[in-house]
């Protein structure tokens, strides 16, 4: 006997959304308050077309985390980044670059040249005022401005 309440109608047509978002059957039950095989009966009855929205929504969504992941290691590169070798500091930017690529979430280079693209120009810039607007809550908790002095256009980045 299921216990479980039936899903309304909005949360039926909410069921492809959820998926694309947690990309797991069972979490999307979870989520829905139903079980696996609702959601499973109700994938199945989808049609290619519904499929191919739920794969750009996936898309979407993997796009947006691979950037989180992206600007999380940008902030963890400066602690590291003395003691790194150009070898080591070529193959992460290559690798971070790639991976980008790949889930769609940046391209990192103008085609057929060496400019960067408009995407890595703003990924850079949002990356740049998130680090800014950090360094000038540190500076109003702490009275320390040294940080920000740092950040000046021209400061030299490789003062210890």
């Amino acid at each position: 006997m299921n216990t479980r309440p039936r899903l309304t109608p909005e949360q039926k047509a909410s069921i492809p959304l959820v998926y694309a978002e947690t990309g797991s059957k069972q979490k999307t039950a979870e989520l829905l308050g139903c079980s696996r095989d609702t959601v499973r009966r109700h994938l199945d009855g989808l049609t290619g077309e519904q499929w191919d929205l739920i794969r750009e929504q996936q898309r979407k969504f993997i796009a947006e985390r691979s950037v989180e992941i992206l600007f999380q290691v940008l902030d963890l590169i400066p602690e590291k980044l003395p003691g790194a070798s150009l070898f080591h500091l070529i193959g992460a930017y290559k690798i971070l670059a790639e991976k980008a690529e790949v889930f769609g979430g940046l391209n990192t280079f103008k085609e057929g040249s060496s400019e960067f693209s408009p995407e890595l120009e703003s990924l850079l810039a949002a990356g740049a005022k998130h680090r800014l607007e950090e360094a000038v809550d540190r500076a109003l908790e702490s009275g320390d401005l040294e940080e920000l002095r740092a950040l000046r256009p021209g400061a030299d980045l490789h003062r210890s």
